[in-house]
């Protein structure tokens, strides 16, 4: 069916809405270097370094549904041996990982970092202790991925590369830039955090692509199981 939403197809809008926030951010980035900083409040508005923006509220939405889509895949009822717990660890990974974007959770370490004047790339530290849970959960995951197709395998996987390059290796130079008080409007920052930013939302769209080929392979159906309320009718007189 024409219209009929696919895996693929909605990987593709969801590139397309990445680029579409790309792109506002180069206005952004284009009133840095032309002075204009704020331009009536619409960068800070635009700006992927920004928090509690649009971006933001992109990032939050997009690991939400991720994690609907995980939370729905646990209650499949053809699910190989102990998988319906391993979809269940993503589900609740995720729905914290969208809370944590929406209301900022890792800036409070980021805090304990400026507050112990950490130096260097160790400035702010409020992303190393999710990598060590990335490798924790890839440890305690692994039996659960390796029992997946061949896509899914492949997609879990890039998907989690994409994600650990993206916020853990951009934040390293990006501390370098801050402890040095480069400002947050010089290019060479702002590009980093785009980076990270954009790589992040890329990974997520990766996810939510895997997921729902995943979901195809059991057999598809309704992500969201809803009951009609049905109402009486009144009675004649």
């Amino acid at each position: 069916m024409a219209g009929r939403l696919t895996p693929s197809r909605i990987f593709r809008r969801h590139l397309l809405a990445i680029l579409g926030l790309a792109a506002l951010n180069a206005i952004a980035l284009i009133g840095d270097l032309a002075g204009f900083h704020s331009m009536l409040g619409f960068s800070d508005l635009l700006r992927l370094s920004g928090e509690g923006n649009l971006p933001t509220l992109f990032s939050a939405l997009a690991l939400a549904a991720t994690a609907l889509v995980a939370a729905r895949l646990s209650q499949a009822g053809n699910l190989r041996g102990g998988e319906q717990r391993g979809w269940r660890v993503f589900a609740w990974l995720l729905a914290f990982m969208a809370l944590d974007e929406a209301i900022q959770l890792h800036e409070i370490l980021t805090g304990i970092g400026l507050r112990y004047q950490a130096a260097g790339p160790w400035r702010h530290i409020g992303i190393f202790p999710y990598a060590l849970v990335a490798i924790g959960l890839s440890v305690l995951l692994f039996r659960f991925w390796a029992e997946q197709s061949r896509t899914v395998r492949r997609g879990i996987a890039l998907a989690g590369i994409c994600y650990l390059v993206a916020a853990v290796g951009m934040e390293i130079p990006e501390n370098l830039l801050v402890s040095h008080s480069v400002s947050p409007y010089d290019f060479r920052r702002a590009a980093f955090f785009a980076v990270e930013e954009l790589g992040e939302m890329i990974a997520v769209a990766l996810f939510l692509r895997t997921f729902l080929l995943r979901f195809a392979e059991l057999g598809g159906g309704p992500l969201l199981a809803l009951t009609a309320i049905e109402i009486e009718p009144a009675p004649r007189c």
